[in-house]
């Protein structure tokens, strides 16, 4: 996990489709980061590729194998704006 909305795939940093979790060194950002470890963590995320953003960075819609969706999840959380 690079942060509460990006994560690495196969070696490839992703960034999670339609939200914005804070930065690490702003407020909430720590705890944004470890949620997202706790969900990933033992788990295959899969992951469908909406676009690339701005910065070239890989924008994609993230799934849990039970189907859940990380982005909604963190929303939920309250560690994420849709």
């Amino acid at each position: 996990m690079t942060d509460g909305d990006t994560i690495t795939i196969q070696k490839t940093q992703v960034r999670l489709y339609g939200i914005d979790a804070p930065e690490l060194d702003h407020p909430f950002g720590q705890k944004a980061k470890w949620a997202m470890v706790k969900l990933c963590k033992g788990n295959t995320i899969r992951a469908e590729v909406t676009e690339e953003d701005d910065y070239g960075r890989t924008v994609a819609k993230c799934f849990l194998p039970d189907g859940r969706d990380l982005s909604a999840e963190l929303v939920k959380q309250g560690l994420a704006i849709d």
